[in-house]
C-alpha cells in the first residue's frame, strides 16, 4: 500500500509540474482500483495538484477522465472532486488564448504530450516581453519560437493591410507578453514548436478576436521563405494523443501528416493557412478594417465625429491641444512673428490650452507660451513628458495618450466644447502622436497646420488638415 500510494502521489503531482492530467488519472485509476483508501486519498489530493498547475480541466479532459473512472463504479468519489476543476471558456476569456502542445519525458523516461493554455496580452507602447516571470527556465529555442510567432503575426497583419493610419500604427506599437501556467516553466519548455501557437494568440489578443473554437496547436514558424512556412515538429504522436485526450482538434504542420485522414488533424503549410483555419475566412481582415471604430468608447464616438460642414467659426472659444516646438511662442527663424500656437490662439481664442513638452529648451518655450496665452485670457496647462527624448515615438505616444485623456476627463462635459488640435509644433513624432489620437477618436478631427509667412497668399496663416483613410 505505501508503495502504491507514493507512486500514485507522484503521478498526481506530475499534473502540477506540467504533466498530462488524462494520462496521470489513467495511471492513478489503475492503482486506485486496488484500494478504497487510495481512492479517498487521491480524491482529496488530485484537485489540489491540478489547481496548483495553474489551469482547470478542459471539457474534453474531464470527459475522458470520467470515462476512465466509470470502470470503478457508479457514484465514484472522484466525480464531485473533479467536477470542481472543469472550466468553460467564455468569449471574453478566450481572447488571446490558445492551447499549445508540448512534450517531455517523465521520471521513468517515457515521452508524453501535454496541453498548455498560452495567453497573450499586451498594450500600446509596451515592449515585447518573454513569457511570464518563470521565463528563466524557458529554453532559448522556445524563446526564439515565441519571438518568431510574434513576428509572423505582425507580418501577416501588414501584408493583409491595415484599414487606416490608426490601425497600422496600433499594430506597430502593440507590445506583447505571454502567460503560461507555472507548471510549464517548472518543466522547462523545450523545442521550437510554440511559434505557431504564439502567432495565433497574438492575432487574437491584438484584434480581440477569439479563435472560432478551442484548438490545440503545434508548429514551428519560419520566415525564411518569405511566407512564414509552418515546419514539422518532434514527438508529434505524443502531442496528438494529449490533444485527443483533451477533446481538441489539432492545427499542425502539413509535414507531420504525410498520410492525412484523421478528422481531428488540420494540416497547414504556412501561417496564413493557419489563420484561416483558426479564425475563419476574412475574419482578421474584417477586424482590421474596423480597428479604429472598434477601439473607440461609445462616448468618444458620440462626441468626436464632427459633421463635414462644421465651420472654423464654430471652433472659437474652446480648447487648444498642442505640442511645444522650437518656433513657439515666437519664430526666430522668421523674424519674431507668431509661432504656430500663438497663430491658432489669436484665430480661435481658446479659453483653455494643454501644451505638451519635453525638458530643457522646450520647457522654457512652454513657460513662454503659457505667459503669452495668459495675457490673452487663456488658462494654459503645460505638461512635461516622462521621456526627455522628443523623437522616441513609443514613449511620446504613450505619454500623449495618458496626459490628453486626463486633461479631457478633468474638463468635464465636452459635448458642446470645440477642441482645436495643432499638428505643426513639436517634433514629427509629437505631430504623429496627435494625428493618431485623432484617428483613434480620443480627440476630435479639428487638426490645423500653420504656414510659414513665405507660403501665405490670402493673409491666413493656418489651414485645416483632413486625412483620408488609407
Amino acid at each position: 500500500m505505501p508503495n502504491d500510494f507514493n507512486t500514485a502521489l507522484e503521478w498526481a503531482n506530475d499534473v502540477a509540474s506540467g504533466g498530462n492530467p488524462v494520462l496521470a488519472v489513467r495511471r492513478l485509476a489503475e492503482l486506485a482500483s486496488r484500494s478504497s483508501f487510495l481512492q479517498k486519498s487521491l480524491a482529496i489530493t488530485l484537485p489540489a495538484v491540478v489547481q496548483s498547475s495553474g489551469r482547470g480541466l478542459l471539457a474534453g479532459e474531464l470527459q475522458s477522465i470520467r470515462a476512465m473512472l466509470g470502470g470503478l463504479g457508479e457514484g465514484h468519489i472522484w466525480t464531485d472532486a473533479l467536477a470542481d476543476l472543469s472550466r468553460d471558456l467564455h468569449e471574453s476569456e478566450a481572447t488571446g488564448l490558445v492551447f499549445a502542445l508540448t512534450a517531455r519525458r517523465d521520471n521513468a523516461g517515457l515521452t508524453f504530450g501535454s496541453v498548455h493554455p498560452l495567453r497573450i496580452t499586451g498594450t500600446l507602447g509596451d515592449r515585447h516581453r518573454p513569457p511570464s516571470d518563470g521565463a528563466a527556465t524557458l529554453a532559448q529555442e522556445a524563446r526564439d519560437a515565441y519571438e518568431a510567432g510574434i513576428q509572423a503575426a505582425l507580418r501577416y497583419l501588414h501584408q493583409h493591410g491595415a484599414g487606416s493610419l490608426d490601425a497600422s500604427t496600433v499594430i506597430r506599437s502593440f507590445g506583447f507578453a505571454a502567460h503560461l501556467p507555472d507548471a510549464a516553466f517548472r518543466t522547462g519548455l523545450r523545442g521550437s514548436s510554440m511559434g505557431l501557437a504564439t502567432g495565433l494568440a497574438v492575432l487574437s489578443a491584438l484584434l480581440r478576436c477569439p479563435l472560432r473554437r478551442p484548438f490545440a496547436i503545434t508548429g514551428t514558424v519560419s520566415g525564411r521563405r518569405g511566407n512564414d512556412a509552418v515546419q514539422s515538429v518532434g514527438d508529434f504522436e505524443q502531442k496528438v494523443a494529449a490533444a485527443r485526450g483533451a477533446g481538441l482538434e489539432v492545427i499542425c504542420p502539413a509535414g507531420n501528416t504525410e498520410q492525412p485522414g484523421a478528422p481531428d488533424l488540420i494540416p497547414v503549410s504556412d501561417f496564413a493557412a493557419a489563420v484561416s483555419v483558426a479564425f475563419g475566412d476574412r475574419a482578421v481582415e474584417e477586424r482590421l478594417a474596423d480597428l479604429s471604430i472598434w477601439r473607440l468608447p461609445v462616448q468618444a464616438r458620440r462626441r468626436f465625429f464632427p459633421s463635414a460642414d462644421d465651420s472654423d467659426e464654430a471652433l472659437v472659444g474652446g480648447l487648444l491641444i498642442s505640442a511645444v516646438g522650437g518656433e513657439d511662442p515666437k519664430s526666430r527663424k522668421h523674424g519674431g512673428v507668431d509661432g504656430p500656437i500663438l497663430t491658432l490662439c489669436r484665430a480661435f481664442r481658446p479659453r483653455g490650452a494643454l501644451v505638451l513638452h519635453t525638458s530643457g529648451t522646450y520647457a522654457t518655450n512652454a513657460g513662454a507660451v503659457r505667459d503669452e496665452l495668459t495675457e490673452m485670457g487663456c488658462l494654459t496647462e503645460p505638461r512635461e513628458l516622462s521621456t526627455s527624448d522628443p523623437t522616441d515615438f513609443s514613449s511620446v505616444f504613450v505619454d500623449f495618450r495618458r496626459i490628453v485623456q486626463d486633461f479631457l476627463d478633468r474638463a468635464g462635459d465636452l459635448s458642446n466644447v470645440p477642441i482645436v488640435v495643432n499638428v505643426t509644433s513639436g517634433t514629427p513624432q509629437m505631430q504623429m502622436a496627435l494625428h493618431l489620437l485623432v484617428e483613434r477618436g480620443i480627440l476630435p478631427d479639428f487638426r490645423f497646420q500653420t504656414l510659414e509667412p513665405i507660403h501665405v497668399t490670402d493673409g491666413t496663416r493656418f489651414r485645416r488638415v483632413q486625412l483620408p483613410y488609407i
